[in-house]
Order: structure tokens, then C-alpha cells, then sequence
């Protein structure tokens, strides 16, 4: 027994000469074990040690970054290894940390002492999980998020980890094929091995080779088939993932893997798309190199220390190298992209890294301490320099080749665009129907025959049309707001009262008379009040109704407003052409109430002027609004543009603020008070809190309603910045206090919606009924006329028999049933009955949609 301990003794001490390396943020850690005599005792004692190394391109070599190595861990036994280390997740701080995982024998208890510490500090180890084991471990002792230590002994896969406080063990015994992270789950994935007793009973042979996964966290079994084929259960040595994602329940999963084959296969989803023969055999490890837009590189590790590096594009072997002991992947250059070293054989590691092999194989290549290596990289670095350059050639060919693709593909939308044109066209002349060509379309028209005096008639025409177009626009101005342009639009008072709605649209100039291209951008419609006081509201009964344009409706019911739209479109997709002169378009419809004459009804377009564009004017701040940069008192017209493009460019969300016991505090006074907002000179009802940039920046407008009753209406920039706002908002409130989401336009608006859509629809039967009412009494008075005349010229005939007289009594009481019958349910024409439902259902569909966005707004945040 003594002799049996010696000999785990010398083995240990050997193993304890051996060192382990890891990566970290483009470095390496170096560990190792090491044991001293304690002061004053002849016992041993063991302690970890650790070493930071970097890379210096200068110099071409690794030097330590902490001096010596410096002791992190210790212990009395001087029985203590290391058995792997590696980085990983710690869920309770959120950061990856490395991980060492120790063992320590037991001579009393004859048994394992596994110890899990993880590094916080050069000098400091903090201890995750211990546990015992009567069993060494060896195979497949990985340590993943958690940190969770992941094992397999005897077909069963082993984990133990700080929340399990304890060593458990999956329920399914399985050759593992594969123990990895997917998904931020840990996954189990091999083939089931059943009892005997259940092979006996079962008929399917083929049933043990089956592929199954298991989830450690939250034990759940799946089809491991959607990774791995059954057929590769047996084969795979080691795998790789690339990717993984869950899509509806189901994993998406692409792998490589290495087989006992001497093939590297790759699976997508399960299915074998790409195999590559490998040079080598007993594969033992996959490690991927993300080299930036060169691809991916697998370095595949072997027995014996042989390495060889596959391309991920092409599937081939790259390159090869032998005498390895260690491979690793990280950024050791600061470049952005992976390297992969090689660390040879016969040096000391715990020292330091002086035989070595760096590079990416596209241009980055480094060694040390290797003639024949350094050689090959001074005869190749012309080599290198040579495909550099062929390969920017090829990127500025492609780019070239993709320009002539999107033209291409330009010109044929336009082709496309021509042809549906045209078969509309032709299409209306066949019916009979008159074709109507928008302002844009005709300004792309060019006439195929030269007659001037039809081409002078056609200006004339064209001068008088505009003539009675009216003038809708006043203002045109444009902002730059980060990587948005945002346009603005001023209409004048008259616009107010003649549109039904309106929007504005930017549309990209093209070169050759092609038809503009239009830009995807979101408008908004803004009523601006007026300067002068608005005079007091008229009672309930004669409110008018508010004039809505772009789904905007006129707020408040004293003077007239001024309706200003806003559109708002990306920057870098107009910037990549240089400089760029952009029309503004105006999009509207007129009301139906008063339609002048030669006016064509529907909705019509405007040129509303050109906005321009280019990237000095841009860098250097030309279009940025002065009110971000703390211009609140400005009271020129450049502050009131400046806001409302800010509005445009900020996410708007409604609250109604309510207190059923107290009056409701002002809000306002409390958001320049405590958050710092302060007042826009030219629009006093805003408040602009800028802390720092457009995306920071927060508008509020606090109007209170009543006593107990206020509605604030917040813009800014995304969710979180929302969430925070109402943070201190609720901390700032009583918890009597009630905040509720609203649709945008307010409670009141939401009312007034649901309300016109009543109306709309009360009028629309009345109107209906009305009219088929009338022609039913037109009916029936036709029918009484000509009743009478039959009366005048029948009823008064001489000496009838007395069953003519019995037939004229019986008809005449079948008329006066029929004029009975016509008076209490009149006969009404069909075609019209049938329009006057379709009408009512059109309109209550409307009636519930405003109902049911209102429902909606309601309960947006409730759960």
C-alpha cells in the first residue's frame, strides 16, 4: 500500500511540472501548481500560481505582464493539481471569468477532492464548488457558464455547480457525442444506451444508436437527430458549433465535427452538407478562428501533436503542423480579428512563451524560437504582400460589379414601372374609362409628336390649372438629427381648412429623366397653436367638429391653427451618392364639401421644393438643431422648427395621471425642479430635457385637465429611456396616484373619435332611410293616383249582377289591404337598399375600430 502511494506521489509531482494555458481578452494565463516546505515544519504545502502574458509586436515576443508568477490559491496538502482550466460565464456577475478546476487525494479517505475556484483579482481566487469522487476524473471534464463542471464516468454524464451545492448526474445514460453550450444551455447530445432487461423487450435492434439530447438546466430531452444524423452517433470525435439559434421551440444548429473517419463533416440542421478529408488521425479537439472578411478557420488538433487548419468557404485544408503541445485562439495582435498560436514543443511554459507559431493566414504571421518557421515567413512576406493586394483588387471589382447589378436592377424597375402604365392606360381605353396621369408621371413625358401649337395649348392649360390650384405650402426647412434627416413642412392657414389630409414624401433625383425614386419615410402631422390668446370655448351643443389632416386632429376650439408636416428618413443612403438635391413632395386631399370646378376629386401631389445635401455640410453641422445645443430661449422660428423636427424624430407616449383622493400635483413644476427640463421660449407648453446628444434628449408637455385629473405626454428615444423616466416619475407620485397609457391624441380625442364614428354612422342610416323612405312615398302616391282613377272609372256602373258585385266588393277590399300593407312597410328598390347596408357596414366597421384601438391603448402596460 505504502509503495502504491509513493508511486501516485512521483506521478502527481511529474504532472504538477505540467502547465496549463488559457486565453483572456487577447492574453494568457498561465497556471501551475507548485509545493514548499512550511516555516518551522517539514510538511508540504501546495499553492496555485499565475502568470499574465502578452504579446509584443516589437519585440516578437510574449512578455509578463505581473512580474513573476504570483500565488492566487493555497493549500496545506501538497497533493493538489490542476485538472483543467478554462473561461466562462458567471451568471451571478455577468462577466466571464477563468476558471480552475483542482484536485487534491485523499490518503485517509481514499478518495478525490475536486475544488472549483475562479480568478478575480492577479492575486486573489474565490471558491465556487467542492466536492468528493472515488473515482479520478478523466474524461470529458469541461467547465461551462455558471461555472458549472461537466464530466462523464461509466456512460453517465456528472455536473456540479454552486446552485446544485452538490454532485448530481443526468437521468439517461448515453455514449456522449457531444457536451457543449447551445443556446445558453448546456447540452448533453449522444446516442442511449438501454438496460439489458429493455433490450430484451425491444424489437427494433437499431433503437440503442439513436441520437438523444438532454438540457441540463432545465432537463428537458429532444431529438438529438436535428443536430446529428444517427449515422455519425459512432463516429464523431469531437465537434465544434458555429452557430446555434431557437426558432419556435426548435434548434437551428450548424457544426462541425471530426470523425474517427479522418473526415471533417459539417451539419446544418442534421443534414451532412460538407466533407473534408483530414491528414491526420485521432482527432481530439475543434477550435474556430474568426479572421474578420477573410471567414472562418477550424484548427483541428490530433494525438501525437499534430495540428492542421481547415477553411471554412472552401472546406479544405489550409494548412498543417506538427511537435504542438497547446493551441489557442484569440486576438493576440489587437488587430480585431483571431490569430491562432501554436505553442511548440520543448520549452517551459511557466516562464514564459518562446517557441511559437502566430497567424491567420491571410497576412498576419509571426513565430519564435523556430528556424526552419522563421525561413518560410521572411521568404513568404512578398508573398503575402502580393495577395493583399490581389485581394483589395477582387473586393473593388466586386463593388464595382454590385454598382452595375443595382442599376441594372434600376432601370428594369423602371422598365416594369413603364409597362404596368401602360397596360393601365390601354386597359382604361378599352373600357371607355379616362386615364388620369399624376403631376409626377407627366413631368417624365416627353411628346411624340412636334406640334408646338398643341405643346403651347397644353402650357396654357397647365398655367390656368395651377392658377386655380390654391397656395398650400409657406415653408420649407430641413434638420439633420444624428443619422436621420428629418423635413419640415409649414402650410398656410388656408391648407387648414381645405384639406381632408396630407402627408409629405422626399423622393430621390435620377439621372436621364428617369422617374424619381421615392425614399421610405414616416410622416407626421403637428397643429401649431396661435400666438394670440384663444377665446373662450363655445358650449357642448355647438362644439364644432375638429378638421383632421394626415390623422391628426385640431386641438382646441378657439382660433384657427397652422398645420406644419414632418418627414423623417435615413442620412447614410442618401449620403453614399455624394452631393444630393432631394424634391420634397406634398401629398393631400381635398374636402368634398365645396369642389371647385375642373377640379378632379381624389388625392393629388405637389413639389414643395428640394432639400440639399452633402457630407461636409453634414460633418460639420450645418443642419443640427440649435436647440439641442442649449438654444431654449431662442424665440425666433428656427427654435419652434427645431422642436418640431425633434418631435418628429422622438418616439411619443401618452399618460393620464389621476388621483381619486387628492388633487393632482403639478407635474410640470416638478420636471424643471428635480429632472432640470427647461421651457422652449417659442413653444412655452414643451419641456426639453438635453443631457447629451438627440438619442438622450427627452420633450414633455403636462396639461392638466382637472383637479384631480393630467395628461403628460412624453417623447424620447427608445424603451429604456421611457422606463427610466417613469421610474422616478412613480418614485416622485404618491402610491394613491394612477398612470395609465394612452392612445396618441389623449383620453379626450379618444372619446371624440368614438363619438364622430357614432355620428358618422347615425347620419349614414338616416340619410339612407331618408331617401328610400321618399321614393317609397313616391311609389305609394303613384299607386293611390292610380287607384282613384280605377275607382272614378269603375265604381259607379248600373245594374250589376250580384256576383260581379260580390267580385268589385272583394277587390276593393284587397286594394284597401295592399294600401295598408304599403303604408306600414313600404316597398323600397333593391339596388339602393343594397348600397345604403354596404354604406352602414363600412361605416361601423370604422366605429369599431375606434373602439377597439381605444380598448388597446387602455391596456398596453397592464399586465
Amino acid at each position: 500500500m505504502e509503495l502504491l502511494f509513493a508511486i501516485l506521489s512521483l506521478v502527481m509531482t511529474q504532472e504538477k511540472q505540467c502547465t496549463k494555458l488559457i486565453t483572456l481578452n487577447g492574453d494568457i494565463l498561465s497556471f501551475q501548481c507548485r509545493y514548499s516546505h512550511q516555516d518551522g515544519d517539514s510538511r508540504k504545502k501546495s499553492d496555485l500560481r499565475c502568470r499574465r502574458l502578452a504579446f509584443t509586436k516589437e519585440t516578437n515576443s510574449f512578455s509578463s505582464q505581473n512580474g513573476d508568477m504570483l500565488p492566487i490559491y493555497e493549500d496545506i496538502s501538497a497533493d493538489v493539481d490542476v485538472v483543467c482550466c478554462s473561461t466562462a460565464l458567471d451568471v451571478r456577475k455577468k462577466i466571464v471569468v477563468p476558471c480552475i478546476l483542482l484536485k487534491q487525494w485523499k490518503r485517509k479517505t481514499s478518495c478525490y477532492k475536486y475544488k472549483l475556484i475562479t480568478l478575480t483579482s492577479p492575486t486573489k481566487a474565490e471558491l465556487h464548488v467542492k466536492f468528493d469522487s472515488l473515482y479520478e476524473l478523466r474524461d470529458g471534464v469541461t467547465i461551462f457558464q455558471g461555472p458549472t463542471v461537466v464530466w462523464r464516468h461509466e456512460n453517465t454524464v456528472h455536473y456540479a455547480s454552486a446552485h446544485t451545492s452538490e454532485v448530481r448526474s443526468i437521468p439517461l445514460q448515453m455514449s456522449v457525442v457531444f457536451l457543449g453550450e447551445l443556446c445558453s444551455k448546456v447540452i448533453v447530445l449522444g446516442s442511449q444506451i438501454h438496460s439489458k432487461e429493455e433490450v430484451n423487450h425491444q424489437i427494433r435492434v437499431n433503437e440503442g444508436n439513436k441520437m438523444v439530447g438532454y438540457s441540463v438546466e432545465d432537463g428537458k430531452v429532444f431529438n438529438g437527430t436535428c443536430i446529428i444524423p444517427n449515422a455519425y452517433s459512432s463516429v464523431v470525435q469531437c465537434a465544434c458549433v458555429i452557430s446555434a439559434e431557437e426558432v419556435k421551440g426548435n434548434m437551428k444548429v450548424t457544426m462541425v465535427a471530426a470523425t474517427s473517419k479522418q473526415q471533417l463533416v459539417c451539419f446544418e440542421d442534421g443534414f451532412l452538407t460538407e466533407v473534408c478529408q483530414l491528414p491526420f488521425e485521432e482527432p481530439e479537439c475543434i477550435k474556430m478562428a474568426n479572421i474578420g472578411n477573410s471567414g472562418l478557420i477550424f484548427a483541428v488538433s490530433f494525438n501525437h501533436g499534430n495540428v492542421c487548419a481547415v477553411w471554412r468557404d472552401t472546406f479544405q485544408v489550409a494548412a498543417c503542423w506538427s511537435g504542438v503541445s497547446s493551441v489557442l485562439v484569440d486576438d493576440f495582435v489587437g488587430c480585431g480579428t483571431d490569430q491562432i498560436l501554436l505553442v511548440l514543443h520543448d520549452q517551459n511554459p511557466s516562464e514564459s512563451i518562446t517557441n511559437f507559431i502566430m497567424t491567420d493566414l491571410c497576412g498576419i504571421m509571426y513565430s519564435h524560437g523556430h528556424g526552419e518557421i522563421i525561413e518560410k515567413s521572411e521568404t513568404s512576406e512578398a508573398a503575402q504582400g502580393n495577395y493583399l493586394c490581389t485581394i483589395q483588387a477582387l473586393e473593388s471589382r466586386l463593388q464595382s460589379g454590385l454598382t452595375l447589378l443595382q442599376d441594372l436592377q434600376r432601370d428594369g424597375d423602371v422598365k416594369d414601372r413603364v409597362l404596368l402604365q401602360s397596360t393601365d392606360a390601354l386597359a382604361d381605353m378599352m373600357a371607355g374609362r379616362e386615364h388620369i396621369v399624376s403631376k409626377t408621371e407627366e413631368e417624365g413625358l416627353v411628346s411624340l409628336w412636334e406640334d408646338a401649337d398643341e405643346g403651347e395649348e397644353g402650357v396654357q392649360e397647365e398655367k390656368l390649372q395651377t392658377e386655380q390650384e390654391p397656395l398650400l405650402v409657406e415653408k420649407l426647412w430641413q434638420r439633420v438629427i444624428e443619422d436621420r434627416l428629418v423635413v419640415g413642412v409649414l402650410l398656410t392657414k388656408e391648407a387648414a381648412i381645405l384639406l381632408e389630409s396630407a402627408t409629405i414624401s422626399i423622393e430621390m433625383d435620377t439621372a436621364h429623366g428617369l422617374v424619381p425614386t421615392v425614399i421610405q419615410t414616416q410622416s407626421r402631422a403637428h397643429w401649431l397653436p396661435t400666438t394670440h390668446p384663444p377665446s373662450p370655448p363655445e358650449p357642448l351643443a355647438k362644439r364644432k367638429r375638429p378638421i383632421q389632416a394626415g390623422g391628426s386632429s385640431c386641438k382646441g376650439g378657439g382660433g384657427m391653427q397652422r398645420l406644419a408636416l414632418t418627414a423623417v428618413c435615413e442620412l447614410t443612403p442618401l449620403l453614399t451618392c455624394g452631393h444630393v438635391k432631394c424634391p420634397v413632395m406634398l401629398h393631400y386631399v381635398l374636402k368634398e364639401v365645396s369642389p371647385a370646378p375642373g377640379r378632379p376629386p381624389g388625392p393629388k401631389a405637389l413639389q414643395c421644393g428640394w432639400v440639399t445635401l452633402s457630407l461636409p455640410d453634414v460633418a460639420q453641422g450645418v443642419d443640427h438643431p440649435r436647440l439641442l445645443r442649449g438654444s431654449t430661449r431662442d424665440s425666433r422660428d428656427d427654435s419652434r422648427e427645431d422642436l418640431l423636427c425633434l418631435l418628429a424624430f422622438l418616439d411619443t407616449w401618452s399618460f393620464q395621471i389621476y388621483s381619486p383622493d387628492h388633487t393632482v400635483y403639478d407635474v410640470g413644476q416638478w420636471l424643471q425642479e428635480a429632472l432640470g427640463c427647461e421651457t422652449v421660449e417659442r413653444s412655452p407648453q414643451y419641456l426639453l430635457l438635453n443631457p447629451a446628444g438627440a438619442s438622450a434628449a427627452l420633450v414633455f408637455h403636462w396639461q392638466q385637465k382637472s383637479p384631480f385629473l393630467g395628461e403628460l405626454v412624453v417623447y424620447c428615444r427608445g424603451r429604456l429611456a421611457l422606463l427610466k423616466f417613469l421610474h422616478s416619475l412613480c418614485g416622485f407620485l404618491p402610491a394613491s396616484y394612477h398612470i395609465q397609457p394612452l392612445r396618441k391624441g389623449g383620453s379626450e380625442h379618444q372619446a371624440q373619435d368614438v363619438a364622430r364614428s357614432l355620428e358618422g354612422e347615425l347620419l349614414a342610416l338616416r340619410e339612407g332611410l331618408s331617401s328610400l323612405l321618399s321614393d317609397a312615398a313616391d311609389g305609394q302616391e303613384d299607386w293611390r293616383r292610380r287607384r282613384s282613377s280605377e275607382e272614378a272609372g269603375g265604381g259607379g256602373a248600373p245594374g250589376l249582377a250580384a256576383g260581379d258585385e260580390l267580385q268589385r266588393r272583394r277587390e276593393e277590399w284587397k286594394r284597401v289591404v295592399e294600401g295598408r300593407r304599403r303604408g306600414v312597410g313600404p316597398l323600397v328598390v333593391v339596388d339602393r337598399y343594397q348600397s345604403l347596408v354596404q354604406r352602414v357596414l363600412q361605416v361601423q366597421l370604422q366605429v369599431d375600430v375606434d373602439v377597439l384601438l381605444g380598448q388597446e391603448s387602455r391596456s398596453v402596460f397592464t399586465h
